[in-house]
């Protein structure tokens, strides 16, 4: 193969290259326009491996805050975001609709109050 030919065959790959997400729970879709879905999997959700779906989004960051609102819901502490970070963006009662919201689509009728808020 010509040194022309690899030169262009590396900057095609490097161009199409797909990174794995800074943020933890998600991952992005293939397609012409770039969208972020986010999935949690937990063994009280039913069987095990079980994922749940939790939506498609335009960006990185609210595929992230999808993923930690479904596990403040369930108990646990948020790995993409703090939860400062929370209560500085949102109400108080947005963020409880939220949960409320994200409760309801893992199957809990009312998701646990957090530690702090």
């Amino acid at each position: 193969m010509p040194a022309s030919h690899r030169s262009r065959l590396h900057q095609l790959n490097a161009t199409h290259l797909v990174r794995k997400p800074a943020f933890r729970g998600i991952k992005r879709t293939r397609g012409v326009v770039p969208k972020w879905t986010a999935n949690i999997r937990d063994n009280r959700l039913g069987k095990v491996g079980h994922s749940v779906h939790l939506g498609t989004h335009r960006s990185a960051e609210t595929a992230a805050m999808a993923y930690d609102l479904a596990l403040i819901a369930l108990g646990w502490e948020p790995f993409n975001f703090t939860l400062q970070h929370y209560r500085d963006t949102f109400p108080e009662a947005a963020l409880r609709q939220s949960l409320r919201a994200v409760a309801a689509r893992l199957g809990n009728p009312a998701p646990p109050r957090p530690r702090q808020w």
